[in-house]
């Protein structure tokens, strides 16, 4: 078989020397080709996570340094950069996850999100990476990534409670998680999709990621909306005074809740209206909270108990509303409450 060599050129910046590593294409070796994917992302990358990944000499930044330092411009098998100790495949997932690690932290730079300048060690960062080294799959790959990423930017991020679920997924589990079940779950958890097909909660429920329970929030201050995150553009402000929640009462484990926040999965256009159809039947169920002690002055008129606004807190649902702002909203329900003895 023909060598298929792929040859990259990287600078890191402008005072540094330019090198090239050669390396054999997936012909020849896995490795090397995941090894090539590390280095052009880093390269063709943003400087401050080429830097980044540099200084962190005793997690993924060694063999990473030794590329962009020109020390490595050629690897055999028979000498295997990152540790002796780990089998051939093990290496190669490894270097693998590290190529989408750099992915993750270019996106962070690309969005304005700050990372630090180096990551330092620790057991869960340690227990990623060696979980990361155990799969061949995209899916997973990408997946540990993220986490640790996260975790790297952001220490104790992601539980240990959660990288042990992670590892007994399987791809079909991540599908579910991802389509059916995040993107209708709120900022807390709350999951507000259709019930068609109980199979996929139970599944997602046997591995820890959702539950059933009786739960609902509300605010400690009557005079107060409960302000809860959609999506990106779409934020869900409850009545004064009335709890909230969904008539499934799904919701998120801490867990759960961690992996979808690190994933960033909300409801896009179509499923946010299933989720605000949702959310409109469970309404007729909320009611005031009795430990606040109010009451309405006026119960036969039609209470509009939530509404959803833009970050500017301008209403989009319901359309057509008698009020238009948030701030509306509020001072308009609270001419309705009537406030008995040691309300909070």
């Amino acid at each position: 078989m023909e060598d298929n060599n792929v040859n990259i050129e990287y600078e890191m910046s402008p005072t540094s020397q330019k090198g090239k590593v050669v390396l054999p294409n997936q012909g020849t070796n896995e490795l090397m080709l995941a090894t090539a994917r590390l280095v052009n992302t880093i390269s063709s990358g943003f400087e401050s996570v080429g830097k980044m990944l540099k200084n962190s000499t005793n997690v993924i930044g060694k063999p990473i340094a030794a590329l962009i330092e020109g020390k490595t411009n050629e690897i055999e098998l028979a000498n295997q950069f990152i540790t002796a100790r780990l089998m051939y495949v093990k290496e190669t997932n490894a270097t693998m996850h590290m190529a989408y690690v750099a992915e993750e932290l270019n996106k962070k730079v690309e969005k304005g999100e700050n990372i630090p300048d180096k990551i330092e060690e620790s057991d869960k960062l340690y227990l990623i990476q060696d979980n990361a080294s155990t799969t061949s799959n995209d899916e997973f790959l990408k997946l540990w990534a993220k986490l640790y990423a996260e975790e790297a930017c952001k220490p104790n991020t992601v539980s240990r409670k959660t990288i042990k679920l992670f590892e007994s997924m399987e791809p079909k589990i991540i599908r579910i998680l991802e389509n059916e079940i995040f993107p209708y779950c709120d900022e807390k958890g709350f999951y507000w999709g259709k019930i068609h097909d109980i199979s996929s909660l139970l599944l997602a429920q046997d591995y820890g990621f959702i539950d059933e329970k009786q739960i609902s929030t509300y605010t400690s201050n009557y005079k107060e909306t409960c302000d809860v995150k959609l999506n990106n553009a779409n934020i869900l402000h409850i009545h004064p005074g009335f709890s909230y929640s969904p008539q499934s009462n799904y919701v998120l484990t801490s867990s759960g809740l961690e992996i979808k926040n690190i994933l960033k999965i909300y409801p896009n256009r179509v499923q946010i209206k299933d989720v605000i159809n949702k959310i409109e039947e469970s309404a007729i169920y909320w009611n005031i909270v009795k430990n606040l002690n109010i009451k309405l002055k006026q119960t036969n008129i039609k209470i509009q108990k939530f509404i959803i606004c833009d970050k500017q807190g301008k209403i989009k649902y319901p359309k057509n509303f008698r009020c238009k702002t948030l701030n509306e909203y509020k001072k308009n329900a609270l001419k309705n409450i009537e406030v008995l003895q040691n309300a909070k």
